[in-house]
């Protein structure tokens, strides 16, 4: 599969709309209080070869510095067991991630990682799934929402919520297919729940 999958991207990868530019934002925002260190990590399920492959073929390699990436070969459980958040975390020193993280995530495992690793807020997009199939992929995970879903009749409205309360202490924004392009944006979307970008 990888001689393959290299070489049908072996042209560069498009990155998702607004990706290089919340990702520069965020590492020139999000700094350490006393070494001026960028808050922001990668925790992905691939190797770093793999790694290092998409970031370089979207041209965003070099944003994130190389020992705040995570991979599955870093610890003993992949996604959507909480590993490579909880070891990312640790690298960014963040012990109250409920509070002081946000995460996003494009994949289902991806999410239920997250949350399993206590993070508070978790932004959900993707280009591979649809705004209906990423709520209703997401309230399989928990029946509390499931039930709510049901007995709010949401299951055919065309239009979903943007906000899933994963947990009590969880939050789950759907934010499609376009990220926004500052740090601050995304705390706005993410803490108001308003899908404006």
């Amino acid at each position: 599969k990888r001689p393959h999958y290299e070489s049908i991207t072996s042209h560069g990868i498009d990155p998702i709309q607004g990706a290089k530019e919340l990702m520069e934002n965020a590492c020139s925002t999000c700094r350490h209080p006393e070494t001026g260190a960028p808050l922001v990590a990668i925790a992905s399920s691939g190797s770093h070869a793999k790694i290092r492959h998409n970031l370089s073929s979207a041209d965003l390699w070099g944003i994130v510095h190389p020992d705040n990436i995570v991979s599955a070969e870093d610890v003993p459980r992949g996604k959507p067991h909480p590993d490579v958040y909880v070891k990312a975390l640790e690298r960014l020193g963040c012990d109250s991630p409920g509070e002081n993280a946000i995460v996003i995530e494009d994949s289902i495992h991806g999410i239920h990682a997250a949350v399993r690793a206590g993070v508070g807020h978790i932004a959900a997009m993707t280009t591979s799934l649809s705004h209906v199939e990423m709520y209703t992929a997401l309230c399989s995970l928990q029946k509390q929402t499931l039930d709510h879903a049901n007995s709010t009749g949401l299951r055919g409205e065309k239009r979903v919520p943007s906000l899933i309360h994963m947990t009590s202490t969880c939050i789950v924004t759907i934010i499609g297919s376009t990220l926004p392009v500052t740090f601050e944006q995304l705390e706005h979307l993410i803490y108001d729940g308003q899908r404006t970008w």
